[in-house]
């Protein structure tokens, strides 16, 4: 049986919040992989290879469209890029579907790191 869990969060002006979306803009679905980090966030391409790694992305993933990937795939890439922007709070929504359980402990390294 579920809990519902009431909080109320008081938002400041400066408050950055990153929030982890199920859906894929289907206007990226086309890109490479390496061209979405790219057009999304250019400036953190290293960091951002660097999560995906931990989440054992290989070379040739790069080089796949986004399309191809599998639903798993891009849940990872999403949370890189999230994990590398500077915001203060994540609202992630179902972050661990379509991961594997060893996925699953890699994200929740990478929230720890974060």
């Amino acid at each position: 049986m579920l809990k519902e869990i009431n909080f109320a969060l008081k938002i400041e002006n400066n408050l950055s919040i990153g929030f982890l979306e199920q859906t894929m803009d289907t206007k990226t679905l086309e890109f490479r992989v390496e061209e979405f980090i790219d057009y999304l966030m250019y400036e953190k391409r290293s960091e951002i290879k660097k999560y995906l790694s931990q989440f054992s992305y290989s070379d040739k993933i790069f080089h796949k469209k986004v399309k191809e990937l599998s639903e798993g795939q891009k849940m990872q890439l999403k949370i890189s890029l999230l994990l590398c922007k500077e915001i203060k709070v994540l609202l992630l929504d179902e972050p661990t579907n379509f991961l594997d359980l060893q996925t699953v402990s890699k994200l929740l390294n990478a929230l720890e790191e974060y």
